[in-house]
């Protein structure tokens, strides 16, 4: 409909920690990578992409 608990005055919203326990398992693990690793893994990755173009 378009609409979102946001929308009605007056009404709480979940506790999003609370949600986390209860919702999709997937997107929970998703949401969870260490993004500090990924970079370090990106940026290594990067730099090998590099070497190997020229």
């Amino acid at each position: 409909m378009g609409k979102s608990l946001k929308d009605i005055h007056g009404m709480p919203l979940p506790d999003s920690t609370l949600m986390n326990g209860t919702g999709n398992r997937l997107i929970n693990e998703e949401l969870e990578y260490d993004k500090g690793c990924l970079k370090e893994v990106h940026d290594k990755s990067f730099a090998l992409l590099m070497i190997a173009k020229r």
